[in-house]
């Protein structure tokens, strides 16, 4: 999960049904008794049946995962939430958190916290790499 296949195995299945990831954001990881929570944020465009069928083949991971929340809206009221509803065009944009789940082992843990000390952020291609100093 940390080497990064299932995100980029998420990208991969983004491509082959044409749908445009937007935004990938981790959030805290949350530790429970007995597993691990690690949410994401994605966000994804295009054409409304692709979408759906996205998100539904992301639900489905191999990996323990699920949807938690999803959010789906016509693409030209996402870019103009003024805009009439009669301009859209069957694309839409999708927002929806991911959440995969992992065993609390010591090497998980180490992991996980050797990846919180790098990179925290580069939502942007053109922004310098911010790292963690505190």
């Amino acid at each position: 999960l940390l080497d990064g296949a299932v995100l980029a195995g998420i990208g991969l299945e983004a491509a082959r049904r044409g749908v445009a990831v937007t935004l990938v954001r981790p959030a805290a990881v949350v530790q429970r008794e007995h597993y691990l929570e690690l949410p994401f944020e994605f966000v994804v465009r295009g054409n409304y049946p692709e979408v759906l069928e996205f998100v539904e083949k992301v639900e489905n991971l191999d990996n323990l995962s699920e949807i938690r929340r999803v959010e789906i809206k016509a693409l030209a009221l996402a870019e103009n939430p003024g805009a009439s509803p009669l301009q859209a065009d069957g694309r839409v944009q999708a927002d929806f958190t991911l959440v995969l789940y992992m065993a609390p082992t010591p090497e998980n843990k180490l992991q996980l916290e050797a990846l919180a000390q790098r990179v925290v952020g580069r939502y942007n291609a053109y922004q310098a790499v911010r790292t963690r100093t505190d």
